[in-house]
């Protein structure tokens, strides 16, 4: 007997997940962890395969792995199955990091070609939601991201990520030019509009991962609401939402970052106007 014929690999015809299609049939048909977290690994692969259907696997990565950090949302570890639908989200958020937040363009001088991607309605509105849990979240930070420095390189991308997404789109026309072609111009006009409504839970994604200082550096002012909303959460201790300041100055007093951004904000608007 040909001795190759009886090796393990050629008993067995092998092909590939080419297709969106196909993966979703694999992910409805199998139970098995192993199986779950083969499938999630390739994921990315077979989008790069199936261009048409891009944006959907990417989607589904967001809904996968939400909640990836946080075990009361998938339930107590000590829960086996709930353990392991822990490990699996995180499986999901590391490839989510690595192929959807990770930015490989060289430089921000060129098209901002992963921009381009993801002001994408279906994708952009569910990018919101990952990054600001609303009215789901039980305190004040983020859910999916951690306000402590990031402990991984998939956490670090992610940051990066979601701090360039807002500095680029917190005025569509001053930080993501080149995004629009000549001929979008009405695609400009609506994903200005879009992004400016997206500025209240900008500044919590901001507040949530510990980088509200960005607020300071932006090129343009604060509307009422995102103001209103930097507001209450200077006025509040960002690890106990119950415990409220009855004034600014008692939020300073408490040496929270929100606070002070809040003073440096309010004193940058001031000036602007007066420049006017």
């Amino acid at each position: 007997m040909d001795e190759k014929h009886d090796h393990p690999l050629f008993r067995k015809p092998l092909t590939r997940i080419e297709d969106w299609d196909t993966w979703k049939r694999c992910w409805q048909e199998t139970s098995h962890v192993e199986e779950l977290m083969g499938l999630l690994h390739v994921a990315c692969d077979v989008s790069a395969r199936d261009q048409a259907n891009r944006t959907e696997f990417f989607a589904f990565l967001m809904s996968a792995a939400d909640g990836w950090r946080d075990e009361s949302f998938m339930g107590s570890r000590n829960d086996i199955e709930n353990a392991l639908r822990q490990t699996l989200a995180e499986k999901a958020f590391k490839m989510l990091s690595e192929y959807g937040f990770r930015r490989r363009q060289p430089g921000d001088d060129g098209q901002p070609e992963w921009l381009r991607f993801w002001l994408r309605d279906a994708l952009y509105f569910a990018l919101l939601r990952f990054l600001d849990d609303g009215d789901r979240r039980s305190g004040l930070l983020a859910r999916n991201l951690s306000h402590d420095p990031p402990r991984t390189h998939h956490e670090d991308w992610a940051h990066a990520f979601a701090v360039n997404l807002i500095a680029k789109t917190w005025d569509i026309d001053d930080g993501a030019r080149g995004i629009f072609y000549h001929f979008e111009d009405e695609s400009r006009a609506i994903w200005r509009r879009h992004c400016a409504d997206a500025r209240p839970r900008y500044v919590r994604i901001l507040h949530g991962i510990g980088r509200l200082d960005l607020l300071t550096r932006l090129p343009m002012g604060m509307e009422s609401e995102e103001h209103r909303v930097l507001r209450d959460l200077a006025l509040r201790s960002p690890f106990l939402p119950t415990e409220t300041y009855d004034t600014l100055e008692l939020a300073l007093l408490k040496g929270w970052p929100a606070a002070r951004v809040l003073v440096q904000v309010e004193a940058i608007m001031r000036a602007r106007r007066k420049a006017r």
